[in-house]
């Protein structure tokens, strides 16, 4: 099966010498669903992208004051996960869409829409970037700020993250032992069932069902070299040796072929049965065909420890909501508790519900309940609640009434939800009927998980040097939340501010830590011997023990 003979996979692109490869590949799943749906018009041949990986690139628009300088803007590059596209583009603005096509000969940012960006220092004018391509960007570049009443192109109604191991996912095989990472001894799996493969299933029902998905791999360099040619990389991958969910690029699954066989160049299990991934290092590295043309592509053994297994996102989009039908949504962020190889305390992340209340020790809301209070700064129509789970399989209800008394929700009954069924993601769930709002009115939501590990994890700035030991009270945030800088807005608009059970101010958020180092894509056979560099490690309750930032 191949979404481009499907006409569901828009054109590669070139990451360039970024490190912002969770961004193209999340751009190109939510592009693959856009025109699986027909809400995009079908090609006959792959159309130019249209999600803008450049908004994703830059917090879909915070600008740097807020966020800190270092993350996400300038010339360097910048690390993510596919969990921070799922919280940029699950707002109530949605995503940016691009307005015009892309030229693989750009070598700058041009005025393509999704901006406009500030160039200071030697002009005023203005850029408008969505895609990075080749070539750096300009050194005077400035921090991203939306034009007023921009309106966004697309919304999202579910991203299901398919992790392996993840709890209510596919369960990891038992381990076969452990390997040595920077000091540290982290479990290893073999994956050997090939198409029999349950977590292969279930990717290839998210592709029939939603178009590409995202996935994270391991480059190892040396695998992709064809002894005696002068091709960049051989058209097969496979990477048995390092079965950790050791990982650190982005990539994204189109499609799969179950009678391939793929060789395990450098040891491991040579498999029947391959999955067809695209890059976004442009058509120069990769081939899917024994002819060896480069088109961006390249084929992954089923058996490959970390392609299809981590960093899988299906996403499922919409076309954006009318401006009066707003959607409330909880924080989204990273599903666990972030170490850092450099520092003892661990930092409690997570999808944050609508909640304020305790952490405890391990860093987990103890309870299935969670509520917070908000209040319509104008008026307007609710039609949907977004809600997000750690844990497929569970459910969450939803009650939202008209006033906080004693301590708990109270007053009028004005909506409720039963028993949504949940996957690992984000989901989000129309009400029975639009809520209308005046101005100025008081709004508790209550959401009731049926398991308190699918709860999200709130975090704030009160817990960013939270300790393993007793519990830390938090509140219920207004967006993500910086280390180095505090707490910041995303500038996707919700037509709703958030009060804070716990005080007058909501000043929490989600905490990521983002690299700024970064591994682009090699310019030359040469350059593919660089090392990868040491970032942070981001670990999972329930699922593998390790998986490193992706760039």
């Amino acid at each position: 099966m191949s979404g481009s003979a499907q006409s569901w996979i828009s054109s590669i692109q070139d990451q360039g010498q970024f490190g912002d490869c969770w961004t193209f590949a999340s751009a190109a799943a939510m592009d693959s669903n856009l025109l699986q749906q027909r809400i995009l018009p079908p090609a006959a041949t792959p159309p130019s992208p249209v999600v803008s990986s450049w908004a994703l690139s830059t917090a879909n628009g915070a600008p740097e004051s807020l966020i800190g300088p270092g993350y996400g803007h300038g010339t360097g590059g910048w690390g993510g996960w596919e969990f921070q596209a799922m919280a940029y583009v699950t707002r109530g603005q949605g995503t940016w869409a691009i307005p015009g096509t892309v030229s693989s000969s750009m070598t700058t940012v041009s005025q393509m829409g999704g901006g406009p960006l500030a160039i200071t220092g030697t002009s005023s004018s203005l850029a408008f970037p969505a895609v990075l391509t080749n070539g750096p960007l300009p050194a005077n570049i400035g921090y991203l700020v939306p034009p007023t009443g921009q309106v966004p192109a697309f919304g999202t109604r579910r991203v299901a993250l398919l992790d392996q191991g993840a709890p209510g996912n596919v369960a990891l095989p038992a381990a076969t032992g452990t390997v040595s990472i920077a000091g540290t001894a982290y479990a290893t799996y073999l994956f050997d069932q090939g198409a029999a493969d349950p977590q292969v299933q279930a990717v290839k029902q998210a592709i029939v069902a939603n178009g590409a998905v995202t996935t994270s791999m391991n480059v190892v360099y040396d695998y992709f070299f064809q002894t005696g040619t002068t091709a960049p990389y051989t058209n097969f991958y496979v990477n048995q040796s390092t079965a950790t969910g050791n990982t650190d690029h982005e990539v994204t699954i189109i499609g799969w072929d179950d009678q391939l066989v793929v060789p395990a160049p450098g040891g491991g299990v040579t498999g029947t049965g391959a999955w067809l991934v695209q890059n976004s290092w442009g058509t120069g590295f990769w081939c899917n065909t024994a002819s060896g043309t480069s088109d961006g592509t390249f084929w992954a053994s089923y058996n490959d420890a970390a392609i299809g297994r981590s960093g899988v996102a299906s996403f499922t989009m919409r076309a954006a909501l009318p401006d009066s039908l707003p959607v409330l949504q909880n924080e989204v962020g990273p599903l666990s508790t972030a170490y850092s190889q450099y520092a003892a305390p661990t930092l409690p992340t997570g999808m944050a519900p609508l909640a304020s209340g305790t952490i405890d020790g391990s860093g987990f809301v103890p309870s299935g309940t969670v509520a917070s209070v908000l209040t319509a700064p104008q008026d307007c129509t609710l039609s949907a609640i977004g809600v997000a789970s750690q844990m497929a399989g569970a459910t969450v209800s939803a009650n939202l009434y008209s006033q906080w008394l004693n301590g708990a929700p109270g007053g009028t009954l004005l909506a409720s939800i039963a028993d949504v069924p949940l996957a690992v993601g984000y989901a989000e769930v129309p009400l029975s009927a639009p809520l209308v709002l005046s101005a100025n009115q008081l709004l508790v939501v209550e959401l009731i998980y049926s398991d308190v590990a699918a709860v999200p994890v709130v975090v704030g700035p009160d817990v960013i040097n939270f300790t393993n030991t007793g519990s830390t009270s938090v509140r219920a945030g207004l967006s993500y939340s910086m280390a180095t800088s505090g707490t910041w807005l995303d500038l996707a608009t919700l037509k709703f501010k958030n009060e804070s059970i716990a005080g007058a101010t909501a000043d929490g958020g989600i905490l990521f830590a983002k690299g700024v180092v970064a591994v682009p894509e090699p310019t030359t056979l040469g350059g593919c011997a660089i090392g990868l560099a040491t970032l942070v490690w981001l670990f999972r309750r329930g699922r593998r023990a390790d998986e490193r930032l992706i760039i």
